[in-house]
């Protein structure tokens, strides 16, 4: 420790002094701790040594004593690699203080002026009665502490201001009274292991003028799963604890983990600032609720809603064919007798009966054919009602549908037959937290059946066209969109009828593709909508199995009571896969997918025609598509076949 003499200006020290004078009028000299010599020129502290100011005056001039140390020229210089202290306060006659140099000032007393930071180092507990601008490194406190500013303060993009938290009450701040303009970097550093807990506040800036700009880099520690983020009010700036990686978070679904990869690509996004903002104030068990919200998996169910009715068409056009091949009209309520070339279970169609007299006086039977309809037209309503099941990944949903297909048909040649059918369907999908999918769609195809004997052949090609409305439960109210897409359905269908005294009966074999289209969407409403990509639903179906059906009469008309069951094994999509990104365009997409659905199933059909006339029958029937892992669908069909 030594003293600090009395300079003349502009006269200078700069190393050991040839001659010492203590202060004139009784003053208390400063005392200096360190070795060597400070420099003081021009009324400027040049520092090239470690050094503490510790108390008292300083004279700069042989008539001026004052008290706090008074810089005209307001230059204080730290060499590199050096540290310099100042328990003093600080004025300075140019109204301005300057830190320069490159190595390190702290300050634990009142700046009595503006203050520049323009290289190396500033730290300390100080107010400063002027303006704060940074060029350099600012670092309040001596691990924490506050700096208090009651003008302006302002960081320019060279500028760095290093915080520390070492505790929930414990941390460095910077008190502003008028503006704060920021940028340049921001530095934070946790001290003595503190670890805060999710949603823990730091603020770290106060301006009650208001706060302009960002920082435009930031080095936040992070810990775990959790982070420091920094936010910007209207006059504050605050350190949160958040999570650092949604993606990353423990016991997510694989749907769940996808939206929360694509969150964590917009956390420093302004376009998705309030929905990074609303994340980070959830909880840690409501977080995997909330990407569930902004995942659109339950919209693969348009896909599901095409290939179920396609099933129920397929096996509808299937009975319509067997209706073909036994006659055009079905069959004859005069006689059981199958109508056109088909064989017959109970002898000829006669004026008079089976085999019976015509009246007139003859050694031989007259035989009567009547003349063959080839022309037919039916009319069928559908309603079918599917359940798909949750899994691990996705929430399911139910489908109700309702629908009706008109068809016309041509007997070309007695073993050959080609139709024109269309129809409409109605779906309504209840989705998870009450959204909503209603689809509107139309078919168009045709249909052929050729056979010989027993054996028979079935073919069907349809094209469809679908519109979608869909409502779906997101975060902070619901996600509505609209789109269309297209549909196409193909059957082959084939097996063998052995009849026995009104009994037929045989095996079935039938393949089916059905491909599902949706164009893509923007979403609407919620606090993050989505861009929907445009996606596609992909069935192969095989089914092997038999039918049996009588032909039993009941007075003057023909009931035909029929079962059919087989196995079906689905080759195509056994889940759906839906695209989207965020609307605004932050982040990139992502892929989430509905339930997983079960590869095998049971098909169950039973029901019952009757034949009222020779040309027309009514009909009903049950189709179950049942025993499949998360998927159960029950429909019935009723309708009418007339033949001309």
């Amino acid at each position: 420790m030594f003293q600090l003499p009395y300079v003349p200006i502009p006269s200078f020290v700069n190393s050991p002094f040839s001659q010492y004078r203590p202060l004139a009028n009784g003053q208390t000299v400063v005392l200096i701790q360190g070795p060597g010599l400070p420099l003081l020129s021009a009324n400027s502290l040049t520092f090239l040594g470690n050094y503490t100011l510790v108390s008292g005056h300083i004279a700069v001039d042989p008539n001026y004593v004052t008290l706090p140390l008074a810089l005209t020229s307001g230059n204080i210089t730290v060499g590199d690699g050096f540290t310099a202290t100042i328990n003093n306060p600080l004025t300075s006659g140019s109204g301005t203080i300057t830190k320069l140099g490159d190595g390190t000032l702290v300050l634990e007393q009142a700046v009595q002026s503006s203050l520049l930071v323009q290289r190396g180092i500033l730290r300390g507990s100080f107010s400063v009665t002027g303006n704060l601008t940074n060029h350099a490194t600012l670092s309040p406190g001596n691990s924490p502490g506050t700096i208090s500013v009651q003008g302006n303060f302002q960081q320019s993009r060279a500028g760095t201001l290093d915080m520390e938290v070492a505790s929930p009450s414990s941390y460095d701040r910077l008190q502003i009274g008028g503006k704060a303009a920021l940028d340049g970097q921001l530095n934070v550093t946790l001290l003595n292991g503190f670890r805060p807990k999710k949603g823990e506040k730091f603020t770290i800036l106060t301006a009650g003028s208001g706060v302009s700009g960002e920082f435009s880099k930031t080095d936040l520690p992070t810990w775990d799963l959790l982070a420091l983020r920094v936010f910007y009010g209207g006059n504050d700036v605050f350190l949160k604890a958040v999570v650092n990686s949604f993606g990353d978070l423990p016991g997510l679904t694989p749907n769940q983990q996808a939206v929360g990869h694509s969150v964590d690509q917009i956390l420093n996004d302004p376009r998705e600032t309030k929905l990074v903002n609303y994340l980070y104030d959830r909880s840690l068990n409501q977080l995997p609720g909330d990407l569930d919200r902004l995942a659109p998996e339950e919209l693969t169910s348009v896909f599901s809603i095409g290939v179920a009715y396609a099933n129920v068409q397929a096996m509808n056009l299937q009975r319509r064919t067997e209706d073909i091949r036994n006659g055009a009209s079905g069959f004859s309520a005069a006689n059981l007798a199958i109508n056109g070339d088909g064989p017959s279970y109970s002898g000829s169609f006669g004026t008079a009966g089976p085999n019976g007299d015509d009246g007139k006086d003859s050694k031989e039977p007259k035989v009567l054919y009547p003349a063959e309809n080839r022309w037919g037209v039916f009319l069928s309503g559908t309603g079918d009602w599917v359940s798909v099941g949750d899994d691990h990944n996705a929430r399911g949903y139910d489908l109700n549908s309702g629908g009706f297909t008109l068809g016309v048909d041509y007997k070309v040649c007695p073993n050959f037959a080609i139709g024109l059918a269309a129809g409409y369907t109605g779906t309504t999908a209840d989705l998870v937290d009450g959204g909503r999918v209603w689809m509107n769609g139309g078919k168009l195809g045709l249909y052929a059946t050729t056979f010989a004997g027993g054996w028979y052949a079935d073919v069907a090609a349809f094209g469809g066209y679908n519109s979608f409305d869909t409502k779906r439960a997101a975060l902070q109210g619901d996600a509505r969109g609209n789109t269309d897409g297209g549909e196409v359905d193909a059957l082959f269908g084939t097996g063998y009828d052995f009849k026995a005294h009104g009994f037929t009966f045989g095996p079935t074999a039938t393949f089916n593709y059905t491909y599902v289209g949706m164009n893509g969407f923007t979403e609407h409403g919620s606090l993050a909508p989505l861009d929907i990509h445009s996606g596609k639903g992909e069935s192969i179906r095989t089914a092997f199995g038999a039918k049996a059906s009588y032909d039993w009469k009941v007075g003057g008309i023909v009931i035909k009571p029929e079962v059919r069951v087989a196995w079906q094994h689905e080759y195509g999509d056994s889940t759906y896969d839906l695209g989207s990104s965020f609307a605004n365009g932050a982040a990139g997409s992502f892929v989430v997918q509905g339930p997983r659905l079960g590869r095998d199933s049971l098909l169950l059909g039973a029901g019952f025609a009757i034949q009222c006339s020779e040309r027309c029958s009514t009909y009903f029937y049950y189709d179950g598509e049942l025993g499949r892992t998360n998927y159960q669908s029950n429909a019935v069909t009723g309708g009418i076949r007339v033949a001309f």
